[in-house]
């Protein structure tokens, strides 16, 4: 069955462990060496099994059809045989069910039978009481008789009161039987369930029963080693039994596990075998034949088929009688029977699939119980916390009056009453339940007494299924503050927290929209679905931004939602100083009057003011508010020679730190004659620079022929004469200026004394080239009549200074009109914007503006937008 042949292992070498030591046999079942148990064994985690009900996988094409089963047989002791269990067949029913749903074509062996059929192979070698030493050589007959392919060994539970040394023993013996009978068979071995602390001497035989297992492992994985075809599961661990009895755990008794027990051991079977099992094939259906076959007279018949095969099966009754229904795809029959349909009923039941059909005969005997109740609803779905009125219907459906009607709700007592009901008589009752949070299994027990005296009784049953929807949504960033144009990236993070799966989820974000998700999908119990997102330019403060997610379940809609804050900041400082320009006689003092204004939107701590050349009353001015100014005074004294003012300001907000910087000129001339070259501090590129020379005659008498030079345009000027006190002035220009300028200007005079005296000015001048572009992509598109355009804006400062407060307009655009702060030279900021309530072709112009120190700069770019419009010509024929 199997591509891994067995080795033949009649003398076998075998490491075990028994009592804490390591025993060596040699192949004859006898001791040759002993040793300290060492860590050989490693502690297992315990690995969550496939659920059956997630089992049945359907691909988009078919498998091929099924040829020939692969036999499997279950070999064990009365947790095989199925004890406790309601149908009988503990985990072989749901294995045998789950296997076939899959795909799996397999067919359980072996001499006894326990559980429904058919449509279900209930055979097995499960023995309840029985020991290892009881498979010895009956295990490996049984196998080879049955022609068995896989065998699933789940034995060694009885062994554990009486020690578990020979129960290895025996297993390594029944092994080697299996390899002399049959090379090509897979034993799948059990490492056994546990036990509750429900019997007697629990805890030590806990404890045994996990060293039991711990030998299991030894043993499977040496013999493995040398080429044995054996699997192992962890039945103990991996099935994740509840070891407690019911109801607070999985077990009807200390040994044996109740329905829900068995169903999680079957997984674990089942994650075995489907990496064991050939290729799956389309399985056709088989129906477990165990229906119900009595009814009462207007009493509820319901009975739920249950039936295995490949993919989706249909359900159907091809002959039934009036008002029975049968769910499709559930198999669920539901009926009530009326008086007329005492005595024997036809049912018959088909399910299909791809691959094939089953049908199933029965019949049911309705007889008149003499009172019939019916609750509704039957079945129904609500979420926790909701209300519901029952509503119950009761019939005499005898002959003679009954008094009284006793009518019982055990899970509401509230609604008990005692009623009189005449023959052939129905009245209707209700009950009120309130708040319910949990399912609800909600009964109604009547009984009826008649004079004779003769007792009759009914009972229904009605199911509350209680779903608690939820979905959980965080908004989370980062960068909760932000400087203002810059963008913000966002982590959306969205979980199913409910108990349903929910479809149709849906993000909706009030500020950011590209933190919207219009079609999520399916989100299943527990599933989480994060993404990022992001704001292209931050301009102003998200306070409570909300967003919010949607899903749809059963009943209706679920929402979630999370709120975040941005604080959008835009920090800015402005330096002062007055004067920018003054002239004083060697030897004076000169005075400045310095001003620090906040001129952004956030207070400025550490403001600092650095200045090398002059002291000054402050230079450390801590917090300034936004808006906010302070001032101080700084001077030079005794200045004998001219000199620049150079002086800076900085000052820390919460992202990092603004500076300015400011200079001043002082110009010192002599008691004899003074000059002053002054001009703009800042010019364009390209333009005329002009600069004033303003000459002073200081030296108390009147002069002559006084020399005025300027070398950087070629200016030399004699004046002919200049009276005592006397100003001149002369104004040179530079053309085209392309660069920053530093220049002095001089004067010359020759005294009455014949000395010479002279003086000397510079003035430097900043020229600056600014530049903006702006490119909008696509430059044109095509959309259809109603959609929304994507733009991508990209605007370029191609200019060598600082542009601030740069913005984008686009007229009848208010998606793409944006301010984008500050971009620093030869950079550039991108963002997306959609242009909407397009009815028409249109050409939109986005407009990018950029300030500077001495004016502002513009550019603009176009985008085409044109409609997808197809119309269809009818030509009309005028007679």
């Amino acid at each position: 069955m199997t591509n891994v042949k067995k080795i033949l292992f009649l003398a076998f070498p075998l490491v075990i462990v028994l009592g804490g030591l390591v025993l060596f046999f040699d192949g004859t079942n006898t001791a040759v060496a002993a040793t300290e148990l060492t860590a050989r064994i490693e502690k297992k985690t315990a690995v969550s099994p496939t659920p059956i009900s997630t089992q049945t996988v359907t691909p988009a094409a078919d498998p091929p059809a099924c040829t020939t089963p692969t036999r499997i047989l279950p070999a064990g002791d009365s947790i095989t045989q199925g004890q406790y269990s309601s149908t009988d067949a503990g985990y072989r029913l749901p294995l045998y069910l789950s296997l076939r749903n899959a795909g799996y074509d397999v067919q359980f062996v072996g001499q006894l039978m326990n559980g429904p059929t058919p449509g279900f192979d209930n055979n097995h070698e499960g023995y309840g009481g029985k020991k290892t030493q009881f498979f010895v050589v009956s295990l490996a007959n049984w196998v080879e008789d049955q022609s068995a392919d896989i065998v699933l060994y789940h034995i060694g539970t009885n062994d554990v009161p009486n020690g578990i040394d020979d129960a290895i023993i025996n297993t390594n013996t029944i092994l080697d039987q299996i390899d002399a009978k049959s090379t090509d068979v897979t034993v799948v071995v059990a490492q056994i369930i546990n036990r509750t602390c429900n019997g007697p001497n629990c805890a030590v035989e806990q404890a045994a029963t996990s060293t039991y297992n711990d030998n299991l492992q030894i043993l499977v994985d040496d013999r493995v080693a040398v080429g044995d075809d054996l699997v192992i599961v962890d039945m103990e661990h991996d099935a994740q039994l509840s070891y407690f009895v019911e109801p607070a755990g999985d077990f009807a008794n200390f040994l044996h596990p109740n329905d829900t027990g068995y169903e999680k051991m079957a997984a674990v079977w089942f994650d075995a075998l489907a990496s064991t099992l050939p290729t799956t094939c389309n399985t056709p259906p088989l129906i477990v034949q165990d229906a119900i076959t009595t009814a009462t007279v207007n009493n509820r018949y319901t009975h739920q088929l249950t039936a295995s095969g490949y993919g989706t099966l249909n359900y159907s009754l091809t002959s039934a009688p009036d008002g029975m229904t049968i769910d499709p795809a559930t198999g669920f029959i539901s009926w009530i029977p009326s008086i007329a349909q005492i005595g024997s009923n036809s049912v018959i039941v088909e399910v299909t699939n791809t691959a094939g059909s089953d049908s199933y005969s029965f019949s049911i005997d309705v007889t008149n119980a003499g009172i019939a109740v019916i609750q509704k609803p039957y079945e129904v779905t609500l979420t926790s916390g909701s209300s519901l009125q029952y509503s119950v219907t009761i019939t005499n459906t005898g002959a003679t009056d009954l008094d009284p009607v006793i009518v019982d709700f055990p899970q509401t007592p509230s609604c008990n009453d005692s009623i009189l009901l005449g023959a052939g008589v129905n009245t209707t009752i209700t009950c009120d339940l309130t708040n319910i949070t949990a399912d609800l299994t909600h009964e109604v027990l009547v009984t009826g007494t008649n004079t004779v005296p003769e007792q009759f009784t009914a009972s229904d049953v009605g199911t509350i299924n209680i779903i608690n929807p939820q979905l959980e949504i965080v908004k989370t960033t980062t960068t909760p503050t932000v400087l203002k144009g810059d963008p913000v990236t966002f982590n959306v993070s969205i979980t199913n927290t409910g108990d349903v799966d929910l479809t149709n989820v849906f993000v909706v974000d009030a500020d950011v929209a590209d933190c919207d998700r219009p079609a999520l999908g399916t989100l299943t119990q527990t599933q989480n679905i994060s993404y990022s997102c992001s704001l292209a330019s931050a301009t102003t403060d998200l306070v409570s931004s909300k967003i919010t997610v949607t899903g749809t379940h059963q009943l209706g809609q679920i929402s979630g939602t999370d709120t975040i804050d941005v604080d959008v900041i835009a920090p800015a400082i402005a330096l002062g100083v007055d004067p920018h320009d003054q002239h004083i006689l060697s030897g004076d003092n000169a005075g400045f009057n310095i001003t620090i204004t906040n001129t952004g939107d956030v207070a400025l701590d550490n403001v600092t003011l650095s200045h090398p050349q002059v002291s000054c009353v402050l230079s450390d001015f801590g917090t300034i508010a936004a808006s906010a100014t302070k001032t101080t005074t700084c001077s030079a004294t005794n200045v004998t020679a001219d000199f620049y003012n150079n002086m800076s300001v900085t000052g820390d907000h919460p992202l990092g730190q603004v500076t300015d910087d400011v200079y001043a000129i002082v110009d010192v001339f002599s008691n004899d004659i003074a000059i002053a070259k002054t001009a703009v501090s800042t010019a364009l590129a390209g333009s005329t620079v002009n600069f004033t020379l303003t000459v002073t005659n200081t030296s108390g008498t009147d002069l002559s022929n006084v020399i005025i030079h300027d070398p950087l345009v070629g200016f030399t000027k004699t004046v002919s004469s200049l009276a005592d006190g006397a100003v001149h002035n002369e104004v040179v220009s530079v053309n085209n200026a392309q660069a920053d300028i530093s220049n002095t200007a001089f004067v010359t005079v020759t005294l009455p004394n014949m000395a010479t005296t002279s003086d000397s000015d510079l003035a430097v001048v900043s020229i600056i080239d600014p530049g903006i572009d702006i490119v909008v992509t696509p430059s044109s598109q095509e959309i259809e009549v109603n959609a929304s355009a994507l733009l991508t804006i990209t605007v370029f400062n191609t200019g060598d200074i600082e542009l601030t407060n740069v913005s984008v307009s686009m007229a009848g655009a208010a998606n793409c009109t944006r301010n984008l702060g500050t971009i620093a030279d030869q950079s550039s900021k991108q963002f997306t914007c959609t242009v909407t309530g397009i009815k028409s072709d249109v050409t939109k112009t986005a407009v990018a503006t950029g300030h500077h120190p001495i004016g502002t700069v513009q550019a603009q770019d176009t985008a085409v937008i044109t409609l997808n419009q197809f119309f269809i010509y009818l030509p009309m024929i005028i007679k």
